[in-house]
């Protein structure tokens, strides 16, 4: 397993429902939050667009959780609205 395929299991783009706050959609990415999308499956990949698409109306900003830690990470460049929690 290579170094950025370890790096990229430990984080997740999370998009919490607004409507529901027990749900959300989370997609595993890199510390920066990019997904791998050609590494989605089909189904995967149209709830990743879903999700992206219906920002602002059914889901908040994405915000990037780290997996394996157990204390919040901090991503600047994020919404100030964007609360982020570790799973």
């Amino acid at each position: 397993m290579s170094t950025e395929t370890m790096d990229r299991t430990q984080y997740e783009l999370r998009y919490q429902s607004l409507s529901d706050a027990g749900r959300a959609l989370a997609f595993q990415c890199d510390a920066d939050g990019r997904v791998d999308l050609n590494a989605l499956g089909r189904a995967t990949f149209n709830d990743y667009l879903y999700a992206r698409a219906l920002v602002g109306r059914d889901f908040d900003f994405p915000c990037i959780c780290s997996v394996a830690a157990t204390t919040p990470i901090s991503i600047p460049t994020l919404s100030s609205a964007c609360t982020l929690y570790s799973a």
